[in-house]
C-alpha cells in the first residue's frame, strides 16, 4: 500500500518533495494514532511510555521531513494535514481494549512508516536526475528515521512476545 516500486527512481526534486510530504502525513498519522491509543483503557505504565515515546518521535520525524521539504522550496499546510488526519484517526482507529491492543496498533504504524521510508530510500538511490548533495541529505535523514521506525517495531514485537 505504501511501498514505492523500488525499480523506479524518483524522477525530479519536485517529485521527491511530494514523496517527502507523504512522509509528513505518515508521521502526522502515527502521532495522532499514538495520542488516540493513549486512552484511559491503557493503564499499563510501560505501554503508556512506549506510546508517548512514539508520539514524540513521530513529531520529531515530521519536523525533520518538513525541514527537508522546505529546503527543496516546497511547503505543506500543516494545520490542514493535522485536521484531516485527526478526522481520519477518529473515524477509523478504535480505542484500544487494552495494552496489547494498543501495542499492536502502534506496531502497525511503525512498520508502515519504516516500509515507506525503505522504499523511498531505494527510489532515491536509483535517481539519476536529482542533485547528488540533495539526495545525500535526504537519504541520510530518511535512513535515520527508517532505522528509528524499525527499531521501535522490534521493541514492540519483543514486548508483545513476552506477554
Amino acid at each position: 500500500m505504501t511501498a514505492l516500486d523500488s525499480r523506479v527512481a524518483v524522477p525530479s526534486e519536485d517529485d521527491l518533495a511530494r514523496l517527502l510530504q507523504i512522509g509528513v502525513v505518515i508521521e502526522e498519522y502515527a502521532e495522532e494514532k499514538s495520542a488516540r491509543l493513549l486512552s484511559d483503557e491503557v493503564d499499563d505504565a510501560e505501554v503508556r511510555e512506549t506510546l508517548e515515546e512514539a508520539l514524540d518521535e513521530s513529531d520529531e520525524h515530521r519536523r525533520r521531513l518538513l525541514s527537508l521539504v522546505r529546503e527543496m522550496g516546497d511547503d505543506i499546510d500543516e494545520s490542514h494535514v493535522e485536521e484531516r488526519v485527526r478526522e481520519a484517526i477518529e473515524a477509523t482507529v478504535p480505542s484500544p481494549v487494552g495494552p496489547d491492543d494498543a501495542l499492536r496498533h502502534q506496531l502497525d504504524s511503525e512498520r508502515l512508516a519504516g516500509e515507506y521510508y525503505d522504499s523511498l530510500i531505494n527510489a532515491c538511490r536509483a535517481s539519476e536526475s536529482i542533485d547528488e548533495e540533495t539526495l545525500e541529505t535526504v537519504v541520510e535523514t530518511l535512513e535515520e528515521i527508517r532505522d528509528d521506525e524499525f527499531e521501535d517495531a522490534e521493541k514492540i514485537e519483543t514486548a508483545l512476545n513476552q506477554e
